[in-house]
């Protein structure tokens, strides 16, 4: 392989792992700011972010299979700093994304038990809870 092969190897996949990147610090965004509606109950801001969200994890997956179909016997960005430089970045923005993720799931879980346990009292069943038997039948 001569050594403009191995350049334009490795700037494509520089290319590649900086669209991944941006795509990522998209999502990174729409997570804080799906927090922050969270946080604030704000419904219409809530389903403006869920929107861009979900368009910013379709963009990611979309690059991110582009990026997988890559012919793998292409050896010649083993060893470039840049390219390894990129995908650290680009393991921490998803540990990151997925991190934020979770925390929002947490706050949704915890929002919904307020909401229920709300509804139970409104329904005049305040004294009502779920238990679960150690085979998982629910018994009270």
């Amino acid at each position: 392989m001569t050594h403009s092969e191995l350049t334009t190897g490795a700037d494509r996949l520089v290319g590649e792992l900086d669209s991944q990147i941006a795509a990522m610090e998209n999502l990174r965004t729409c997570l804080e700011e799906e927090h922050r509606a969270l946080q604030t109950r704000d419904p219409e801001l809530l389903l403006a972010v869920t929107e861009r969200k979900t368009a910013c994890l379709g963009e990611a997956d979309r690059i991110a299979r582009l990026h997988r179909s890559a012919d793998p016997a292409d050896t010649s960005t083993r060893n470039s700093r840049n390219v390894d430089r990129r995908r650290e970045q680009l393991d921490t923005l998803t540990r990151t994304c997925r991190d934020l993720n979770n925390a929002n799931g947490a706050l949704i879980r915890r929002q919904r038990v307020r909401v229920e346990t709300t509804l139970r009292i409104l329904r005049g069943d305040p004294g009502q809870t779920d238990v679960y038997g150690a085979t998982g039948q629910q018994s009270q």
